[in-house]
């Protein structure tokens, strides 16, 4: 079966997988309920450096690497776009 190329096979989970992340790492690390955790995520990120970040953004590397090897060009960039908020807020924060 042949995958469809398509730009949203990119940007959906490029937006998704970095935001799971961080929620995982947090929630592991806190005894707070999710909630009150993402309204306090801006600031929780501010505190807790730009590791966390950074590992978060590292998955949408590897899956822009997987859909580049695989000729999918469309999904390639769509997983780019995706990156691209990450990267910026990372700059804004730091």
């Amino acid at each position: 079966m042949k995958m469809k190329d398509s730009f949203w096979w990119g940007l959906a989970p490029a937006l998704i997988i970095p935001f799971v992340i961080v929620m995982c790492v947090i929630m592991h690390n806190t005894e707070q309920d999710i909630l009150s955790v993402v309204g306090k995520l801006p600031i929780i990120i501010r505190n807790s450096g730009i590791s966390r970040l950074m590992i978060s953004i590292l998955p949408n590397l590897l899956l822009l690497f997987v859909f580049y090897v695989l000729q999918k060009d469309k999904a390639a960039r769509g997983a780019f776009v995706g990156t691209v908020p990450y990267i910026l807020v990372l700059f804004w924060v730091f």
